[in-house]
């Protein structure tokens, strides 16, 4: 399903409908014209998955999702705020496919969640939870 999404969907859509999907859907009302019509036919794609399938496929399009320019240069601790939220299967896409900073930080989340040792980072700013 990911490779079909990825042929029909633009990289932007593909952002849009991982976004979504994460929701409850009903923001995709909002998108408008054939991008819309696009967007909401994938969600609606998703939504007939089971649980199982549907993670395995949002983790699969997270990992095809383009990377912002810079990431390298980006704080941890930042990146870690940035990810703290995101469920398991999203952060093990972003620990196998994602540069290596972002890989960093999915790693560090992923440990602290299952009760191992996170690495930490001295750094000060207001992302950082020591």
């Amino acid at each position: 399903m990911v490779a079909a999404l990825s042929e029909t969907l633009s990289v932007d859509e593909q952002g849009a409908v991982l976004a979504l999907a994460r929701g409850d859907g009903r923001a995709s009302v909002r998108l408008a014209g054939e991008a819309g019509a696009r967007c909401r036919a994938a969600l609606d794609a998703l939504a007939a998955l089971d649980d199982d399938a549907r993670a395995r496929e949002l983790a699969a399009l997270a990992a095809t999702v383009a990377t912002p320019a810079g990431v390298e240069g980006v704080h941890p601790g930042w990146l870690r705020r940035a990810l703290e939220n995101e469920p398991a299967e999203i952060l093990g896409a972003v620990s196998r496919g994602a540069p290596a900073a972002l890989g960093r930080a999915a790693d560090e989340i992923l440990r602290a969640r299952e009760g191992g040792p996170a690495r930490k980072v001295a750094a000060a700013g207001p992302a950082v939870e020591e």
